[in-house]
């Protein structure tokens, strides 16, 4: 999370009481990774091709420049279905060649909730590995935009958000359709019945890892 994304968050349901849900700017959260890698915020990256003999377990491990570059041939391309190298704690390295980026699985990505951009482990990996680049670089405004990004209607994860508790109560929860799990009625349901919009404002970052 990071330092400004909490209050950013909560100064802007203060600011705009009549926003029903404020959504954080977060990675590895679809659609959100669709933008992402269109503002110049992802890097190409592959998984290792063959297991190391040593691999340095320094303070510094997470830098992606402590790794050395990918090797491997330039036409190479990711399947996004191939599963994970066999060893375990593989890595993924950086490719040196920035235009290779359109034969790495994030290239797939696509404006939706679901789907390969949702599922696909080797989406998630290089987005992640993008995320330690910039940090070490310390390059997070690669992430953030100015004016807010409004859903109309489309979902949004409710990974890191902020709502108005009586915003809740008032729509009587104890009776909410039943099949409507909390995600739709919050982000879907609910901002279409009150005419309340959910948005995200492009400064308030945070990022969502799944083991």
């Amino acid at each position: 999370i990071d330092d400004n994304a909490i209050p950013n968050l909560v100064a802007r349901k203060v600011g705009h009481p009549e926003d029903f849900v404020v959504s954080g700017n977060i990675i590895n959260n679809p659609p959100l990774g669709f933008m992402h890698f269109r503002i110049g915020a992802l890097h190409p990256y592959f998984p290792e091709s063959e297991q190391p003999s040593y691999v340095t377990n320094g303070a510094d491990y997470w830098k992606p420049s402590r790794h050395g570059f990918w090797d491997g041939p330039k036409n190479f391309t990711l399947d996004i279905e191939k599963p994970p190298p066999a060893w375990p704690q593989h890595r993924w390295l950086r490719v040196q060649d920035d235009t290779m980026i359109y034969q790495t699985p994030i290239n797939k990505l696509k404006y939706e909730v679901w789907g390969s951009s949702y599922q696909a482990w080797s989406i998630a990996a290089q987005m992640h590995y993008s995320l330690l680049e910039n940090i070490e670089n310390n390059a997070l405004d690669l992430y953030k935009f100015e004016k807010p990004w409004t859903m109309y209607g489309d979902r949004i994860r409710i990974n890191f958000m902020c709502i108005y508790a009586n915003d809740i109560l008032d729509t009587d929860p104890e009776h909410w359709p039943k099949g409507r799990g909390d995600e739709d009625m919050i982000v879907l349901d609910l901002p279409k019945m009150l005419r309340r919009r959910e948005l995200g404002p492009g400064r308030v970052f945070t990022s969502y890892l799944i083991d």
